[in-house]
């Protein structure tokens, strides 16, 4: 199976407020459904979780509904009363997302159950990361702007007026795709809507219940190949092509490249993407970064930027693009876009990330830390562990005991001494029992051997060097950066 896939519930917004008008008719059945019919990247389901004041009894048909359907309801209070605390549960929401980023790598798509469009800035910082973004609402109360930057937009509207706007979705795509494919990159929303008339001079959004003809178009642009762009720095709305595809059938000379590309060598990837990156910006004067990572899976499906020791798909392009024509910079409109050096104009350039940065980026997140208090931290605790360990028996052997006692003994706080067996476990230094049945904290714990604890440190930063493709010489850098000698 392959749990790609979070899904983020705003439970506030989905019900309308909290005069709890549509309580009875959200059922998380069919918009778990509508997400799968409607969203083919979206696999299995690895986390569900949905933000409201549970404790609140009106909430009561809500939750069990959650439960039924594995969804984990978290509790936020303050979320329906007095004003200031409303978005306490978007801030929450907000917090599980870049919490997940870090720790659940492997997540590809993020599906937020909202219209609020304070959520256009989280789809963004998504993006960064190489994320793909999927915004499922009711269609009338959706914030354009968020339905604008997200990659696919599901809505769960049910009015009677359903049918009608299905019967003229073909004819409405068949104007914008002309349209948009004259221009060959976006056309205006007044055209599109003159046309329109022209070509369909019986229509009317009012009477589909629009009041006005963005968020009709909007509505019909749902789940297409087109997007809604709505300006936050003012000018005319305009309709364009979302995030597509390169067919590896469609260059020959891609294809071919992509074909002698070593996967597993970051320097032999970053060739082929500057080339890829280059076919795409014949097109626009910026690419948004989805559209790169849309095509470079499609040409590597198993693509990820962990494999070469980044978080976000940001810096691992601001290393591919280093001393190349290509950089990132930020655009009002369109947020991190990727442009050529000569062509930034007004936007704000990132720095590029040069070999010696890259390899501080890969030890620093692998190993945890970069600093020789948190390296002195760990040489005591570890010293204290291995005390007690070959030492006295009235200690317990568990996780628990052992945090316990040594935070007593050092008069280190507890909380200090449990993240450091975090790294001395990662270090391999520690050893759990992984068949005992219980949760780590109550799991009986070993040492590896009579190891020393900075020998178990550089070997894991030279193991993790080699796993890169980083110099050797690089790892003794960082070793030594942070007060630790090397043979």
């Amino acid at each position: 199976m392959n749990f790609n896939t979070a899904i983020f519930y705003d439970v506030e917004n989905l019900i309308g407020g909290y005069g709890f008008s549509q309580t009875t008719n959200v059922n998380f059945q069919l918009i778990r459904k509508r997400i799968k019919e409607n969203e083919e990247k979206v696999l299995d389901i690895s986390i569900s979780k949905a933000y409201g004041d549970w404790s609140n009894g009106r909430m009561q048909s809500l939750r069990n509904s959650l439960l039924d359907n594995g969804i984990e309801p978290v509790q936020v209070y303050g979320f329906a009363s007095e004003s200031g605390v409303k978005n306490v549960a978007d801030i929450q929401i907000v917090i599980d997302v870049m919490e997940t980023i870090t720790n659940k790598p492997h997540i590809e798509n993020f599906v937020l159950v909202t219209g609020d469009g304070g959520f256009a800035s989280l789809v963004r910082k998504l993006h960064e990361f190489g994320k793909r973004v999927i915004i499922c609402s009711y269609g009338a109360s959706a914030n354009r702007y968020l339905r604008a930057v997200c990659d696919n937009f599901i809505s769960l509207s049910t009015s009677g007026k359903t049918e009608e706007l299905k019967d003229l979705k073909p004819k409405m795509l068949h104007i914008v795709s002309g349209l948009v494919n004259e221009t060959t990159q976006r056309v205006n929303l007044s055209r599109i809507k003159e046309t329109t008339r022209v070509e369909l001079p019986d229509f009317s959004e009012s009477t589909l219940g629009y009041s006005r003809y963005i968020d009709f178009i909007g509505a019909i642009l749902d789940g297409s190949m087109y997007m809604v762009i709505n300006p936050s720095t003012g000018g005319e709305c305009y309709v364009q092509k979302k995030s597509s595809t390169i067919s590896p059938t469609v260059n020959k000379s891609l294809a071919d490249q992509s074909a002698e590309v070593d996967i597993s060598n970051i320097d032999s990837l970053k060739d082929f993407i500057i080339e890829l990156t280059s076919f795409i910006a014949q097109k626009s004067d910026h690419i948004v970064l989805s559209l790169l990572m849309n095509n470079l899976q499609s040409f590597f499906p198993e693509f990820s930027v962990q494999k070469y020791g980044f978080v976000s798909f940001k810096d691992f392009l601001r290393y591919c693009y280093a001393s190349s024509d290509f950089c990132l910079a930020t655009d009002e409109q369109a947020g991190v876009v990727i442009c050529k050096r000569d062509n930034i104009g007004k936007r704000e350039r990132y720095e590029d990330i040069g070999m010696d940065e890259r390899a501080s980026l890969v030890f620093k997140r692998l190993l945890g830390f970069d600093d020789r208090t948190t390296l002195k931290y760990i040489e005591q605790i570890s010293k204290a562990l291995y005390d007690m360990v070959n030492g006295s028996p009235a200690y317990e052997n568990t996780y628990n005991e052992f945090a316990h006692a040594i935070s007593e003994e050092l008069s280190i706080e507890e909380q200090t001494v449990r993240r450091c067996f975090g790294y001395l476990l990662k270090f391999g230094y520690i050893i759990v029992d992984e068949n005992a049945d219980v949760s780590l904290y109550e799991k009986p714990i070993s040492l590896f051997a009579d190891c020393d604890v900075f020998s178990t440190i550089v070997t894991y930063v030279r193991e993790t060097a080699q796993r890169y493709n980083i110099e050797s010489g690089k790892a003794n850098d960082f070793i030594q950066s942070i007060g630790m000698e090397t043979e």
